[in-house]
């Protein structure tokens, strides 16, 4: 089955507009119709011209869209299709036609270079609200082609965001074609498949992912969390009649400073990477310039966690501080846990809300514990808020007043899991 709003997608490139904007819920199809009706518009009207496939990263277009592109049937059976990675380029062939699509990613101020120079029939931007405005509007710039069309596609952000304002709010201003999608829109989602999705999102993720509302990020990240915590709720703290055997532990370690404090948090990760418990967290002064008191203060709670659950299976610490993580990994060669030493590592440090949205996955799925021994992660996530004073960027408040290091700690020892943990929410429902 294919709804209304897929069938105008794939008929766009027959249409009058310039320029199609998909925006909306996730799991709505609209990036899947709208690679199709790329290419079958690009095949139709061109040969012999270059056309750009471009994503938040070259690795994300080319997982989201060129992958999945190759791998339909219909696809195959209609086009010759030659993908180089070495070149980031799909060639795509039919009869007589030949035209070369290349990727890029536009995920930051430097990207837009890349792009320069190239002159394009066409543009399909996947994620659009993640790219950079001047690596947007370069690619635009480039498509001077007569005939050619923009195809841009994203979930939504908040209202204050630079493509809301001058893309979706002025669509028959730029002669563009504005669909907006719900997740209802993707009839191959059964109701048991929309009701999981559904329920993986809470708050600001809930109003953009799944209704596509262009909404701020603002007052409390974790709502729920902080509700049941000022409430005296105990849904979110591990059952006491319930024995916690972790399947992994990490650790992960944020370095103080001027103003802020040295933050260790532990974590218990559940088989399968079915969930998570914060077992442990503290937070730690820093003595000036003094590396000597931290390791001594991070072996001395790496003990206690030992002793209380037999394992430490990595530590993951601020990969800007490598000299204090050097100290850290001479201190515990010559201390009572020598093994510990192999185990410390850099922190992925993925995008700060990537961690936040994982985060809140986990706790709208109930696949997010802690112990009564991790009271500064317990009162860290319930106290973590959106930046009110920056309306055009979801930021997270940073300004002393909460407890950046230890949400930062914890962000480190789930963040290499991400993957992993969303896999699961999928699978398990």
């Amino acid at each position: 089955m294919i709804s209304q709003k897929q069938l105008q997608v794939l008929a766009f490139g027959e249409s009058r507009y310039d320029a199609l904007i998909c925006d909306g819920a996730i799991r709505s199809g609209k990036t899947a119709f709208m690679s199709v009706g790329f290419v079958l518009w690009a095949m139709k009207y061109f040969t012999g011209r270059n056309f750009a496939i471009c994503g938040k990263t070259v690795g994300t277009a080319m997982k989201n869209i060129v992958v999945p592109l190759m791998d339909l049937s219909y696809m195959r059976r209609r086009y010759d299709m030659k993908l180089s990675r070495a070149e980031n380029k799909l060639t795509v062939s039919r009869g007589g036609r030949t035209n070369t699509f290349y990727i890029y990613g536009g995920k930051d101020e430097s990207s837009y270079m890349l792009i320069q120079g190239i002159t394009l029939a066409g543009v399909m931007l996947d994620e659009t609200a993640l790219m950079t405005r001047s690596f947007v509007e370069q690619a635009l710039a480039r498509c001077s082609v007569e005939g050619s069309k923009f195809w841009f596609n994203c979930n939504p952000a908040g209202p204050k965001h630079w493509f809301y304002e001058e893309w979706v709010c002025k669509a028959e201003e730029k002669n563009a074609l504005h669909l907006h999608f719900e997740m209802r829109d993707n009839p191959s989602l059964s109701e048991e498949m929309l009701r999981r999705y559904e329920s993986l999102y809470t708050g600001v993720f809930y109003q953009r992912y799944i209704l596509g509302l262009w909404v701020n990020a603002e007052g409390t990240i974790y709502r729920e969390f902080a509700g049941a915590v000022t409430s005296a709720q105990n849904r979110f703290l591990w059952p006491p009649d319930q024995k916690l055997k972790p399947w992994r532990v990490n650790i992960g370690v944020d370095f103080g400073g001027h103003l802020s404090k040295h933050s260790f948090v532990a974590v218990g990760v559940l088989p399968g990477w079915s969930g998570c418990v914060g077992l442990m967290s503290c937070r730690v002064e820093p003595y000036g310039e003094d590396a000597d008191h931290l390791a001594v203060q991070f072996l001395r709670f790496a003990q206690a966690v030992f002793s209380r659950y037999g394992r430490i299976d990595a530590v993951y610490a601020d990969s800007a501080e490598q000299t204090l993580i050097r100290h850290l990994i001479s201190r515990a060669q010559a201390s009572e846990l020598p093994w510990l030493a192999v185990r410390i590592g850099n922190s992925a440090k993925i995008e700060i809300n990537d961690r936040i949205r994982l985060t809140s996955i986990l706790m709208a799925a109930g696949r997010f514990w802690y112990m009564p021994e991790a009271q500064t992660l317990r009162d860290a996530l319930a106290a973590a808020l959106w930046d009110s004073r920056s309306p055009a960027q979801d930021r997270r408040l940073d300004d002393g007043t909460t407890d950046i290091d230890t949400l930062d700690a914890f962000e480190y020892a789930i963040e290499r899991d991400y993957k992993r943990y969303l896999k699961s929410s999928e699978v398990n429902g």
